[in-house]
């Protein structure tokens, strides 16, 4: 699918070349000023129920680092306060499964050096 962008020329004061800026940069520009603050808020509100949804703690730091996978690629679209939470989400999943498999891991190896000590001590 072929977009077709528009560019804006803009002659700054200070030079006499003209400059050609897409518009679409433009706009995003505007439409991300002012939002870090509310990404933030919004970032801190899905956290916060996350962490107390799950409330283990060994799904704290994937969390966090989704969360802020997530604020970071919501940042780079047009439309931050909008695909935040569904990216979140996306990214959270993954991540917590990942952990929770480390775990279950982590606790099958420590029970087996457990079975393997107590048949040393016999």
């Amino acid at each position: 699918m072929h977009t077709s962008r528009r560019i804006r020329l803009s002659r700054p004061s200070s030079c006499r070349n003209w400059q050609m800026k897409p518009v679409a940069l433009l706009t995003r520009h505007r439409l991300t000023q002012g939002c870090p603050s509310e990404l933030e808020a919004l970032k801190s509100k899905l956290l916060q129920r996350a962490l107390r949804t799950f409330c283990e703690t060994h799904f704290e730091r994937p969390l966090r680092q989704a969360a802020e996978r997530a604020a970071r690629l919501a940042l780079d679209s047009g439309y931050p306060l909008l695909v935040f939470p569904e990216l979140f989400y996306e990214l959270a999943i993954p991540a917590m499964a990942k952990t929770e498999y480390r775990v279950l891991a982590w606790n099958s190896v420590k029970q087996s050096v457990a079975v393997t000590s107590s048949l040393r001590s016999i």
